[in-house]
């Protein structure tokens, strides 16, 4: 999913520290080059025997819950943010000082 490398990189920059970056983005790399292998095995099997249906599921089911998962843990902390603001009293800008030209 491209669409979550933004929140990947800032999750990574933003949460873990600058000596767990490395080992959490190898350990992200690894698990993610594992898996897309194990997905071309099964997927270029199913459509070589013809269905090509239940790869597209199969995929459509992975976008759906990542969405999901993004959306439960991400929406809290966007409704926050936005309370904050509401809540914190707009400052009006400093009067400006008039030049002695």
């Amino acid at each position: 999913m491209i669409g979550c490398l933004p929140l990947d990189d800032a999750f990574n920059m933003e949460v873990l520290e600058a000596r767990e970056r490395a080992t959490g983005t190898g350990l992200e790399i690894a698990v993610g080059g594992g898996l897309s292998a194990v997905a071309v095995l099964v997927g270029t099997s199913l459509m070589g025997s013809g269905d090509f249906a239940t790869p597209f599921l199969i995929m459509a089911t992975g976008y759906l819950v990542s969405t999901l998962i993004y959306w439960k843990v991400f929406r809290p902390l966007e409704i926050s943010e936005r309370d904050a603001k509401k809540a914190a009293p707009e400052q009006e800008p400093a009067p400006k000082l008039a030049s002695a030209d």
